[in-house]
């Protein structure tokens, strides 16, 4: 279960190709903690097709309503489709002919909307408000994903990366107040993968920790107090100034991804035999799981 969990992780690595430095190793980011109204989540499961084909679904935030998304209009199978916090739309990737792009559409999968078109465009996430998205793409040419932010009608597409062909930025997720971006980058000053931060205008880029294993979909803590994200599969935690590192799962080194949502955290982990989604509170107490299905049920955040 766990070496598949880390084989696409690490083709997902090589495709991406980390190497650059974050900056100092100072962060005094606190964000002020915001929770969305929204009720629904959306998964990956094969089990409308006994594993062959992983598909996506939406259920309510309690597992409740599990319905499988369309996506026949589709360009390709969507995937790291996430719920708008509204709850009326879907964002996702998407492969064509020749590149990945970026999509909203309906949770039916009606309405479908290419956000983007210029080179290829990957790990899409919703701000807090749901007014914009981030993402990484590679338009810019110079040979490294950067991390991209636009409104979420796809207007308005700014590079938050500096340009420079050493700088490669994937997993950026927003601060519960929309501030700050945390992603995983290359920390020259430690040579070593590191999670770092910066504001949504690109400024004040910054490195939090270099953890020993590459740290995997880092995120805001609820209450924006820490920076959560996945090391060596178990979830840990570390303060925004870089101390205070623990931590606060148990799984046997099953758990793949994370994401916050409103006070909880939601994970993907094999720990009960199978790949199942779970949430939890941000301690790590109040472990839930929210599928609870004989096929492999994910988040779909970590996208190999």
């Amino acid at each position: 279960m766990r070496s598949s969990m880390w084989t696409a992780f690490a083709v997902l690595v090589a495709a991406l190709t980390f190497a650059t430095g974050c900056g100092s190793h100072s962060a005094t980011v606190t964000p002020v903690p915001v929770t969305p109204a929204q009720t629904k989540i959306a998964f990956s499961s094969g089990r409308a097709t006994s594993d062959v084909t992983a598909e996506p679904y939406i259920m309510n935030r309690d597992g409740s309503s599990v319905t499988p998304l369309p996506y026949s209009g589709m360009p390709s199978m969507p995937r790291g489709v996430t719920v708008s916090p509204d709850d009326s739309k879907v964002l996702f990737e998407a492969t064509g002919s020749s590149s990945t792009q970026v999509y909203t559409a309906a949770l039916d999968g009606t309405a479908l909307v290419p956000l983007t078109n210029a080179g290829s465009n990957r790990l899409p996430r919703w701000s807090p408000d749901g007014k914009r998205v981030v993402f990484t793409s590679t338009r810019d040419g110079s040979g490294g994903w950067k991390i991209y932010q636009m409104n979420a009608d796809g207007s308005s597409q700014t590079r938050l990366s500096p340009l420079d062909s050493t700088i490669n930025d994937i997993f950026p997720s927003y601060s519960a107040d929309g501030t700050q971006i945390v992603f995983p980058g290359w920390d020259a000053t430690a040579s070593q993968y590191a999670i770092c931060t910066m504001s949504t205008d690109g400024n004040n880029r910054k490195s939090v920790i270099a953890p020993a294993a590459i740290p995997v979909t880092p995120a805001f803590s609820p209450d924006g107090t820490k920076i959560l994200w996945v090391d060596n599969g178990e979830i840990a935690s570390v303060n925004l100034d870089g101390s205070g590192q623990t931590t606060i799962t148990n799984s046997g080194g099953q758990i793949s991804e994370l994401m916050i949502l409103g006070t909880e955290v939601w994970f993907t982990t094999g720990q009960d035999g199978n790949y199942e989604v779970y949430k939890m509170s941000a301690d790590g107490s109040a472990q839930r799981n929210m599928t609870n299905n004989p096929h492999a049920d994910r988040l779909d955040i970590n996208v190999p």
